[in-house]
């Protein structure tokens, strides 16, 4: 009987169809794991990997940075574990738009190895905080010497909205009732949504008078 023979490119592809773009998924870490053997191993540029497992050529370079990171910088300065848990923080690194200038350079991504090994990133969802504190530089002073929580509070003190869901729930009204639409202006005249008008104004005197703010 013939059995026709399978290249480890038709292997890797057949894998990844299955692991990384179907049903059958691999761990996060293990996906860009096979996207890095396909583009080391088997010489596949990112287009042709992207193309063959269904996914934008754009993810398959932003997974292939972070499993650079992730190995090459990262691990190698873990001193307990096995650090696999880190990858979500080096993944969140690579996914926010707003750390694309941050990221162009190689000191910067020293720095941010830095911060998640010291702990002064405590887990993955802190690196979404990063954007904030970068753009106060005492911020990231206290980043880098006290850690994140330490690094928020520095930059609530210039827009409170930065770590607290209550003020941006606060400029999120304000912004509403300033471009309220000519529909819902008219809607106020009824009872129950004038109503509710008159409650937040009242709550508003409230709050204000307990915090000593004077409304003029």
């Amino acid at each position: 009987m013939f059995v026709p023979k399978i290249s480890d490119r038709q292997i890797a592809i057949l894998q990844g169809q299955y692991h990384v773009a179907g049903k059958i998924k691999w761990l996060a870490y293990e996906k860009a794991g096979h996207l890095h053997y396909m583009r080391t191993n088997l010489k596949m540029d990112e287009k042709a990997i992207g193309q063959a497992l269904g996914m934008r050529e754009s993810d398959v370079i932003r997974d292939l940075k972070a499993y650079e990171v992730m190995t090459q910088k990262l691990l190698p300065k873990m001193t307990s574990g096995n650090g696999l848990e880190k990858w979500s923080f080096v993944q969140e690194f690579y996914k926010r738009k707003g750390l694309e200038e941050y990221r162009r350079k190689p000191e910067n991504i020293d720095e941010f190895v830095s911060l998640v090994v010291n702990k002064k990133l405590k887990q993955g969802a802190d690196v979404r905080k990063l954007e904030k504190i970068l753009k106060h530089p005492s911020a990231v002073k206290t980043l880098r010497k006290h850690g994140v929580s330490d690094a928020m509070s520095v930059v609530g003190k210039v827009d409170p909205t930065a770590d607290s869901r209550t003020f941006q729930k606060l400029k999120e009204a304000t912004h509403l009732l300033q471009n309220l639409q000519s529909k819902d202006l008219e809607r106020l005249r009824e009872e129950k949504p004038h109503k509710l008008l008159q409650e937040l104004f009242a709550a508003i005197k409230e709050a204000a008078k307990a915090a000593g703010v004077k409304l003029s």
